[in-house]
């Protein structure tokens, strides 16, 4: 491998990072601003938002300014961990319920995502005050 090339894979990851923190970040923001509650759903291949009703089922799908590059990772494996503990393999069949809500009061339920190139893992661990942090973890 190329020296060029991996440097290249290393600013691809950056800005599919700061892609995650916009999108996570938007997302926060405008559930404190509208007060609604907003569920993010993704599968493998796909992401999107959408408020939720009290009964935390889809209302209205949310436009968000801020695109992640998440179809950009549909070849590789996902998966998504919530701070209950509960395991979630992302597959192409994931969206029927919300990963990750985002409150009023500006919470969100918080929870790790990983993503499993061929020589590394991306963690990104959304806590549940808003703050995103990223990780990799070499093999």
């Amino acid at each position: 491998r190329s020296p060029s090339r991996g440097l290249g894979d290393v600013y691809k990851r950056q800005k599919q990072s700061a892609s995650f923190t916009q999108t996570f970040n938007h997302l926060t923001e405008e559930s404190i601003i509208t007060g609604n509650i907003i569920g993010w759903h993704a599968n493998n291949r796909d992401d999107f938002s959408y408020y939720l009703d009290i009964n935390n089922k889809l209302s209205n799908k949310l436009d968000d300014p801020h695109p992640s590059q998440w179809n950009e990772l549909s070849s590789y494996r996902k998966t998504f961990k919530s701070f209950d503990g509960s395991f979630l393999e992302l597959d192409k069949d994931s969206l029927d319920k919300p990963l990750l809500i985002f409150y009023p009061s500006g919470e969100n339920s918080g929870g790790v995502i990983n993503i499993y190139f061929s020589e590394y893992e991306q963690e990104i661990t959304i806590n549940s005050n808003g703050k995103v942090q990223i990780e990799i973890i070499s093999y």
